[in-house]
């Protein structure tokens, strides 16, 4: 008796896209995200001070690059890619929206009571007799009456 075997996947870069479109339909998610197989090409970004050669990336345009050679490292790389995508995008990204927009509304607050002392000074500063306004503000050094 003969047992079925398999044909073995031909490593091209459909096959990769064949299986990243199967990962979006598993998980619903990462439609976005395209596809490109760039056997043997490196990147590499400094990270902490230290020098990485990247195997995979997601560019902000949502292009899955994967630099690797060998098939069976690159649809590793695939997944790995993949889900930090979906895992960015549903978890990390809310909270950076969230501390940009804290940190805008912080900025607007300091600048409108910012705004809002300095209206008080120049209020106050206007209603100091002019000699002594300037005197506070060390313009003139204070001079005895004659």
């Amino acid at each position: 008796m003969s047992e079925d075997k398999e044909a073995p996947e031909p490593e091209t870069e459909a096959t990769l896209l064949k299986m990243l479109n199967e990962l979006k339909n598993l998980t619903k998610s990462g439609w976005e995200l395209s596809l490109s197989w760039r056997p043997g090409a490196r990147r590499i970004e400094r990270i902490g001070g230290v020098n990485y050669a990247l195997n995979g990336e997601v560019t902000p345009n949502n292009v899955i690059i994967i630099y690797v050679k060998d098939f069976k490292e690159a649809k590793a790389v695939l997944m790995h890619e993949f889900l930090e995508h979906i895992i960015k995008r549903e978890f990390s990204e809310p909270y950076i929206l969230l501390s940009q927009m804290v940190s805008q509304a912080y900025e607007d607050i300091i600048y409108f009571r910012q705004e809002n002392i300095i209206d008080a000074l120049t209020i106050l500063l206007s209603k100091l007799p002019r000699k002594k306004k300037l005197e506070r503000l060390h313009i003139i050094e204070e001079v005895e009456e004659k």
